[in-house]
């Protein structure tokens, strides 16, 4: 029992003497989750990492790894004995029983009391069985561990606020989803993968890829779960960089609008697909996550609500703190001549196409012509050409990727404005997550510099040099613009001038 010289807030009490599973806690948003825990809710009691064996590495060898990580190195600092409260748990959100041996299951059976569910693939292109096998036959092997357990006060599924995006007014609701988890399964029962791949598209209907398909599936699994705990969902929209903790800027991998933004400083890429009027809904991932943690309170205190009524969170920001795409390329533009990239391979830029042809047109002159020079300049030195591979990569990427820049949704987060004024202001100190605190411009400017340290890896000694290559790049790419505007001239007169002569 806490004392009052030790009592902490209101949702540090609810956390106090936990014993916690999360699933995906080796992803970008499960890291930031389980610092935040350690950190902020020092009595709980355990946390339980599900971890599977990957790229030749055992889970003994990820789990270490994983501590070595720069978003610990705070938690290092303040709490050097926290690995104590860790423990990896070998398995697999894909394998039947999660994967879990019977000594490990019976463990989490007779400890947990809050079980956060993060595992998922968030690749859009998935194929069809691997998302569900993961998305939702992971989640269904999950709430039947979930009915196991005999202390589980509160169950949380991490969704998205996508899952349902052929609305394009989304409320704090749970909708029908394109087929049920038993007959997703059942299709991976009786088809093979070739056939999965030819009839994909079809199934989809409505979704535009696999991973808001099968998210939505297992939503409705969640849904229909009659767990005996209170259960709630949460849907963040696009989850970006840290804004402030465990350190700002702080990002482990390159997805969603955070890859094009990464080549357009590298110099990479030089048109997307968005509509620079268009309101992005980003939100960072530590106040995705404060919002996470304060929603299992919130679930808690609602109690076990029927299937029809179980709390969903919209964690958004266009409805309260909106930005375009024009405003965040234009910051970003602004603040990677002040912090440029190692190494660029040509002067920063970007052309915004909402249209497919102008893509196609600027797709053509800035890459495709560029490209098939710089490999038929690697042909000749004997070299494999490569710059058309990666530039059709890009490019299936970026359509993948226009289908949610250039179209806006309408998203309603009632319940997370509950949650916000519901909490202690203690709590609002340490669980900060209102969004329309956050200065969109200030934010930017740290996620650029997150990109070069944390995505990147580059060392801040480097950017006197950096700075000296993106000026030289500069002077090139005027050098080049004009020299094109100029032949182009000198074409159209050479043309038209005999009609005068």
């Amino acid at each position: 029992m806490a004392t009052e010289a030790n009592r902490g807030s209101v949702i540090q009490e609810f956390y106090r003497g936990t014993n916690i599973f999360i699933t995906g806690g080796t992803g970008f948003m499960g890291k930031v989750l389980t610092e935040k825990l350690l950190r902020s809710c020092p009595n709980l009691n355990s946390i339980y990492v599900l971890i599977r064996s990957k790229k030749g590495k055992d889970v003994e060898t990820r789990f270490k790894e994983l501590l070595e990580e720069p978003v610990f190195d705070r938690l290092r600092k303040e709490q050097p004995g926290f690995r104590d409260k860790l423990v990896a748990v070998a398995g697999d959100c894909a394998e039947k029983d999660l994967g879990l041996s019977p000594q490990d299951r019976q463990r989490l059976v007779d400890t947990v009391d809050v079980v956060f569910n993060l595992a998922a693939t968030v690749r859009f292109d998935e194929h069809l069985r691997t998302a569900v096998n993961i998305n939702v036959r992971g989640t269904l092997y999950l709430i039947q561990l979930c009915k196991e357990c005999v202390h589980l006060k509160v169950f949380i599924h991490l969704s998205t606020a996508y899952c349902h995006h052929y609305r394009r007014h989304i409320e704090e609701v749970l909708y029908d989803p394109p087929m049920t988890a038993k007959d997703a399964l059942k299709l991976l029962e009786c088809l093979n993968d070739d056939t999965l791949t030819n009839i994909t598209s079809g199934l989809l209907g409505q979704w535009c890829n696999t991973y808001t398909f099968t998210k939505s599936i297992a939503e409705h699994a969640v849904q229909n779960s009659n767990l005996e705990c209170p259960v709630g969902l949460f849907r963040p929209s696009v989850v970006i960089s840290t804004a402030q903790e465990p350190v700002p800027g702080w990002i482990d991998r390159p997805f969603g609008p955070i890859g094009p933004l990464v080549r357009i400083g590298m110099g990479l890429q030089r048109v997307s697909m968005n509509d620079g009027k268009v309101i992005i809904s980003i939100v960072p991932c530590d106040m995705s996550i404060n919002g996470v943690i304060a929603s299992a309170w919130d679930v808690y205190q609602r109690g076990k609500p029927g299937s029809e009524d179980i709390p969903v969170y919209n964690n958004v920001s266009s409805c309260e703190n909106p930005i375009t795409w024009s405003k965040i390329i234009g910051y970003f533009d602004e603040d990677i001549s002040k912090c440029p990239f190692d190494d660029i391979m040509w002067m920063p830029f970007n052309v915004q196409c909402k249209r497919p042809s102008f893509y196609k047109f600027f797709w053509f002159f800035l890459h495709t012509i560029p490209a098939l020079l710089m490999d038929s300049l690697l042909f000749c030195k004997g070299q494999k050409p490569t710059m058309m591979k990666i530039y059709d990569k890009i490019d299936y990427h970026n359509k993948i990727l226009g289908k949610f820049s250039t179209k806006e949704w309408k998203f309603e987060n009632d319940n997370m404005r509950k949650l916000w004024t519901n909490i202690s202001d203690e709590d609002k100190k340490i669980f900060h997550f209102d969004i329309r605190d956050v200065n969109w411009r200030e934010y930017c400017c740290r996620s650029v510099e997150g990109y070069r340290q944390f995505l990147l890896k580059q060392d801040p000694k480097n950017l006197p040099k950096a700075m000296k290559r993106a000026k030289r790049m500069e002077r090139i790419h005027k050098v080049t613009t004009f020299s094109i505007f100029a032949f182009i001239l000198w074409l159209v007169w050479f043309a038209v001038s005999p009609l005068f002569l």
